[in-house]
This record gives structure tokens, sequence and C-alpha cells, in this order.
């Protein structure tokens, strides 16, 4: 009867430590993953600004509010600047409360570049698609873009501090969070 105990004990507590091991290893790879878009995100937002989009977006819808008929920026974008964020897609719920932010701010980011594809468009073109642009649909559009882009940077910017708490979480904590 002892050793049945003893086998029994022996089992359950491997069982747990094992657990506690594929926790441990999924707390890991979150924590991980958290770093890399992290700096991913931070780059992106820092290349933004560096390069002044939305200080030329916002110039730009200034002019076309007064009236004039400035060139249409030209951006065509012909890479990802997404690598970490889609290679790990199938990984995003690592990162807990993290996640929501993140995908926002990745979800922004690829609408304000289909909204440059379109306005490159129109400045290759004279016209989207087939059809030319009405008046004021220019001015509507420029707009919308410069928001898509501030919502991007600002979202970035939540992200990637709520990826920076989650890589420094510490993995007891994690665990006695679990809701089991």
């Amino acid at each position: 009867m002892g050793h049945g105990i003893i086998a029994l004990f022996a089992l359950i507590v491997g069982a747990i430590l094992g657990g506690v091991g594929q926790i441990y290893t999924s707390f890991r790879e979150g924590s991980g993953l958290a770093d890399a878009l992290k700096a991913e995100i931070e780059s992106l937002v820092i290349l933004v600004e560096m390069r002044g989009y939305l200080t030329s977006l916002e110039g730009l819808t200034t002019l076309l509010e007064a009236g004039a008929h400035p060139d249409v920026p030209y951006l065509r974008v012909e890479r990802s600047y997404f690598g970490i964020f889609e290679a790990s897609r199938s990984k995003i719920g690592l990162l807990g409360a993290a996640a929501a932010p993140v995908v926002e701010s990745y979800a922004f980011a690829n609408a304000f570049l289909e909204d440059m594809r379109t306005l490159a468009d129109f400045s290759e073109k004279g016209q989207i698609g087939n059809v030319a642009m009405k008046p004021g649909e220019l001015e509507l559009r420029v707009r919308s873009a410069r928001e898509v882009l501030k919502k991007a940077l600002d979202r970035g910017k939540v992200a990637a501090e709520e990826l920076k708490a989650r890589s420094n979480q510490w993995f007891l904590r994690e665990l006695l969070c679990l809701r089991i």
C-alpha cells in the first residue's frame, strides 16, 4: 500500500511540474515575442517621425483646405515593415493584455499604407482605378490618411508600453494569476 501512495504522489507531482514547465515555456516565448514586437513597433514609430510623414500630411491638408492644387505625395511601399508581426500572428495570444493594442497598431498602420497606395495611384494616374477623383475627395482622403497615421502612432506607443510591461512580468506572478 505504501508503494502505491508513493507512486500516486510521484504521478501527481510529475503532472504538476510538467504543466508548470509548459506554462513556463509559453511564458518565456511570450516574453521574447513581446521584446521583438516592441522593438519593431518602436522602430516604425521612430521612422515615421524621422521621415516627417505626419507633418507632410498636415501641410498637404492645409494647402488643400486653402484651395491649392499641390502635388499629391507619392509613397510606394514595396516591402513589408511588419516582418515580426506577420511571422508571429499565430502566437499573439502569448502577449496577454498586450495583444489588443499590438493588433490595433498594426491594423492602423496597414490602413495607412493602403491609404498611401490609393494616393500613389492618384499621383501616377490622376485617378483612382478607373474613376476620376471628385473635387474635395483628395482633401478628404489626405485628411483621413493623416488621422489614420495619428491613430497608428498613438496605438503603437501604447502597444510598446504594454509590451514592455509584458516583457518585464515575472513568471511567478503569471503562474499565480492563472485561472484554472
